[in-house]
């Protein structure tokens, strides 16, 4: 509770705690008052760490539905932790979060960032996200880690820098010369680089069955509604009215927004600061 304050420091949490004791004897007994500061030290220290983060991936898992959803994966360090630890290294935790929600899911400790590579897999079998789609900076653009996310029944967004140089010319080549033609002649690169270029590219490159579709037509929307694991490739019109009831889409993307991303953190801010009065929008 004191953390959920924003007291980072044991002497501030008890400080706090003695201040809304009170309050706090609500929920929690307290028999015998605030604890100390060193018997919360001592009773941290006591604290198997891996065994707290597994139990709240355990936890999550009952509460949550972590299946077809976007989930990021990322080290942090803790900030200013480095010289509360032996030899001031900063500790680190690997995060799977709830992109939609912001929930983290599921944390394993690493020691320092060059373990991320070997814990992102580790951190992924404990985890029941079938149908998720995986996002993770270039770290994870490895082989095991790549294809622990494909043998798992999973997708993945994949990020490549130049660390990956074999991949990364690959894709340079692929996209060659694209930048220019649709800076020259815009109207003319979404004729040629539209849905039927990706559909054209995809076709017999991939294990999915493909539908196109340039107008909203019933026939071929009800075709891929009967197909398993299908692709669909459609213009912004066709999707005017169309249903797709539970989990039949798992990924979607959409080239360009006809409007700004909604934000509802924000949107919340602002009304809060109205009511306030202290800013004016």
């Amino acid at each position: 509770m004191g953390l959920l304050a924003g007291k980072t420091k044991l002497r501030r949490i008890v400080r706090w705690s003695k201040r809304n004791l009170a309050e706090l004897q609500r929920h929690l007994p307290f028999p015998n008052g605030v604890p100390s500061v060193s018997t919360m030290s001592r009773m941290l220290v006591a604290v198997d760490e891996e065994m707290v983060a597994l139990a709240l991936t355990n936890w999550i898992g009952e509460i949550y539905n972590t299946r077809g959803i976007h989930i990021a994966i990322d080290g942090k360090g803790l900030r200013a932790a480095a010289r509360k630890v032996r030899e001031e290294k900063t500790p680190y935790i690997l995060n799977a979060i709830d992109v939609a929600s912001k929930l983290v899911i599921g944390q394993l400790v690493i020691q320092g960032k060059a373990n991320e590579m070997t814990a992102i897999p580790e951190l992924m079998e404990l985890l029941e996200i079938k149908g998720s789609t995986i996002t993770i900076d270039a770290i994870g653009a490895t082989g095991n880690i790549l294809n622990a996310i494909h043998d798992n029944g999973w997708e993945f967004v994949l990020q490549v820098k130049k660390n990956c140089p074999e991949l990364y010319a690959e894709l340079m080549r692929l996209f060659e010369g694209l930048s220019e033609d649709r800076e020259n002649d815009p109207k003319g690169f979404q004729d040629k680089y539209g849905n039927d270029y990706s559909y054209q590219l995809l076709r017999g490159s991939i294990s999915f069955p493909m539908v196109e579709v340039w107008r909203h037509t019933q026939e071929e929307i009800k075709r891929f509604k009967k197909m398993s694991n299908a692709v669909l490739f459609a213009s912004g019109s066709c999707w005017e009215g169309v249903d797709f009831p539970g989990d039949m889409v798992s990924s979607l993307i959409i080239v360009r927004l006809p409007f700004s991303v909604p934000d509802p953190v924000q949107e919340a801010n602002k009304t809060l600061c109205l009511r306030m009065n202290k800013i004016k929008y």
